[in-house]
């Protein structure tokens, strides 16, 4: 998963608006939306195309917030269907029934607990020109030590 989107204000983890915190100690001014988030899931439930997209729709829309220069994508497959290569012809399986999606589009929009492990995962950066990029828990520890 890439998490490359949002906001520092709208961070909220467990219910604690630690974005707001963190935003108001950098005494960052705001710019306008223009990250990414990147979800892949697969699944073995029988879907098809339709049903998949639908699936695809609903993580983008919980992940992230658009915003114009944002780039978010979302990639659903099924691996329930092995297909020969060489095949004559192609016998569709039986798909589950779309009454049948609540758990899965549940499921997908439980997207939150990946990303807050992908957040405190990541490293400090150093890129071009020595911009600098702080990790989440080098915010903390900073913030952390302040009080």
């Amino acid at each position: 998963m890439l998490t490359n989107f949002g906001r520092l204000p709208q961070l909220v983890i467990d219910g604690e608006a630690i974005g707001r915190r963190l935003h108001a100690a950098q005494n960052t001014h705001d710019k306008p939306e223009q990250g990414s988030i990147i979800i892949i899931v697969a699944t073995d439930a029988p879907l098809d195309a339709r049903q998949l997209r639908r699936v695809a729709a609903e993580l983008v829309r919980t992940g992230s917030t658009y915003g114009h220069g944002s780039g978010d994508i979302a990639l659903a497959f099924s691996t329930a269907y092995t297909v020969a290569h060489d095949a004559d012809f192609i016998a569709m399986p039986p798909l589950l029934n779309d009454a049948c999606l609540d758990p899965l589009f549940r499921a997908a929009a439980n997207v939150e607990q990946a990303i807050i492990d992908v957040l405190f995962s990541a490293e400090t950066v150093i890129g071009r020109n020595g911009h600098r990029r702080i990790s989440l828990n080098e915010a903390l520890e900073k913030r952390s030590s302040k009080c």
